[in-house]
């Protein structure tokens, strides 16, 4: 029985697949547990060289410095801590042992210490991230599950779905043309939106002078410009720091782990044509595979068709029907956020807001409206949007002149009504 699997499922042309195929089908469980431990072992290994880099850089960090500096450093420390303690011991009123004015001295010395080597720890596990690094190390092998992932539909719409509509050499010249054209064109934006910078905040001549990891117990310059307390570079507006890329992105969106990068001020666009060309595909593969779903309900109506064709048409139907439904409502979701210049992380915000001041009892939550709602969006997005067409031209590029108002009339109809108000409030 084992064999007539392998040799219906397995195509013994290419040997590596064949080969592949054989072990799956033979014990598809010892399969799927030796590719688990292929990824533990890896993250495990990400994990290890990412703690000696992170050792690494902090001694270098430490020995850049010169022996004076060092020195001068470590006299600084002594000299902050010495002052902490004096005002612990002079402050702490009754919570330390009553007695010698040395002994309180020296037990809020201890508390100093301790509160230091907490202090310490923290930093380190911020600095470290230990599920920013798993996640990083995982990641990769889920960018390579989604091309695969999309091979396998593109490959059931070409090989089972359209041949069964029987097209003429015309027709099916010009459907393979295009399948093939749009193929490509998914491909390489997935690989833009994976491959591209999103987009780092440069370094000015006037902050380059005053970049340094300075110590918190030591105060921070005087007249400091805006910068990350992650990675201490320079941190314009609309600029997060993402902490599994480890630095700071210009216009974040989010970090999307299925394309391996974050999506920021430079391959947006490109992510959103990724999407738009995944929901027309898994479309289009829906309905060159609906017409073979009865015949996979009913095995026993002809024509019949073998049970690896029918798992195959099955998995490949239900795969691009359910990512048709998730995928559909996350791009249009963008669609909107594009039309009025926001990103997820600032929309995410705004409804932690207004949910906290539902929450709150000053602001008389009950009587928060949908209106107001709309309103402190509008407020937020107002520095930044400047209409449909501007906020769709800034990512997307300009559309012909003949098309702006068209286009704006069919954007400010297709999204919703307070989407639609805020989108041309600048107009």
């Amino acid at each position: 029985m084992v064999e007539a699997w392998i040799v219906e499922w397995c195509d013994p042309d290419p040997w590596l697949y064949a080969y592949v195929c054989e072990q799956f089908v033979s014990s598809p469980f010892w399969s799927v547990v030796f590719l688990a431990d292929m990824i533990a072992a890896w993250v495990i290994v990400v994990v290890l060289y990412r703690q000696r880099q992170y050792d690494k850089a902090s001694k270098n960090a430490y020995l850049t410095l010169s022996r004076a500096a060092r020195a001068r450093r470590l006299w600084q420390i002594l000299g902050t801590v010495s002052r902490l303690t004096s005002l612990t011991a002079t402050t702490a009123g009754t919570s330390l042992a009553v007695g010698h004015p040395m002994l309180r001295w020296k037990e809020a010395w201890d508390r100093v210490a301790v509160a230091r080597k907490d202090r310490k720890h923290f930093l380190e596990r911020r600095d470290f991230h230990l599920p920013g690094v798993i996640g990083r190390a995982i990641q990769p092998w889920l960018a390579v599950a989604v091309t695969l992932l999309i091979a396998l539909e593109l490959h059931a719409f070409f090989i089972i779905g359209v041949p069964w509509f029987e097209f003429g050499d015309m027709a099916w010249c010009i459907v393979e043309a295009f399948g093939v054209c749009f193929s490509m064109r998914i491909y390489i934006d997935y690989a833009r939106t994976s491959l591209m910078d999103p987009g780092s905040p440069g370094e000015s001549a006037a902050s380059s002078r005053l970049n340094g990891r300075g110590d918190m117990e030591l105060g921070s310059l005087a007249h400091e410009t805006p910068r990350c307390r992650y990675c201490r570079g320079p941190k314009p507006p609309r600029t997060h720091h993402c902490r599994v890329c480890r630095r700071c992105v210009l216009k974040m969106d989010h970090h999307c782990p299925f394309v391996n990068n974050c999506i920021g001020e430079r391959n947006y666009k490109h992510f959103l044509m990724f999407l738009a060309e995944l929901v027309i595909g898994c479309i289009a593969v829906s309905i060159s595979l609906a017409p073979q779903v009865p015949y996979i309900i009913m095995p026993g109506t002809p024509p019949m068709l073998t049970f690896a064709r029918r798992l195959h048409v099955g998995l490949c139907f239900l795969v691009a029907v359910i990512f048709t439904c998730l995928l559909g409502p996350f791009f249009y979701l963008h669609f909107q956020l594009l039309l009025i210049n926001q990103t997820t992380l600032e929309q995410s915000r705004i409804r932690e807001r207004i949910q906290t001041r539902k929450n709150s009892s000053i602001a008389n939550a009950k009587s928060v409206s949908n209106d107001s709602n709309n309103r402190c969006n509008a407020e937020r997005c107002g520095s930044n949007n400047r209409g449909a067409i501007e906020n769709f031209a800034d990512v997307c590029g300009a559309p012909p002149a003949k098309c702006r108002h068209c286009l704006e009339w069919l954007f400010l109809h297709i999204v919703p009504g307070h989407v639609a108000k805020m989108a041309k409030r600048n107009m």
